[in-house]
């Protein structure tokens, strides 16, 4: 039955290959299987092409965004490293001093 159906694909198929790389992988596996019988309509090159560069900039600026995230919680667990290296420390001070 596969073998006897064409598939027409559309804007947002074609773009999600471009939203997640795991999917986009498997959806670019799944077109070559069913290259001969795959149609394209002109609007869906089109709507692709005035979509394409917005899809790939939200794609940087979210990548962006979970960069910084992690920056930021690296930075948060070296501070919580640092104050109990200091309160070890302090703790060690009062000790010797019977504070």
């Amino acid at each position: 039955m596969l073998e006897e159906s064409i598939f027409i694909i559309d804007t947002n198929c074609l773009l999600s290959s471009l939203k997640d790389y795991v999917i986009g992988d498997k959806i670019l596996e799944a077109f070559e299987k069913i290259t001969n019988s795959t149609y394209i309509p002109f609007i869906t090159q089109v709507e692709y092409l005035e979509n394409e560069l917005s899809v790939i900039n939200n794609r940087k600026r979210n990548v962006g965004e979970v960069i910084m995230d992690i920056r930021l919680k690296n930075s948060a667990g070296q501070l919580k490293f640092m104050n109990s290296l200091v309160q070890e420390q302090w703790e060690q001070l009062c000790q010797r001093k019977k504070i």
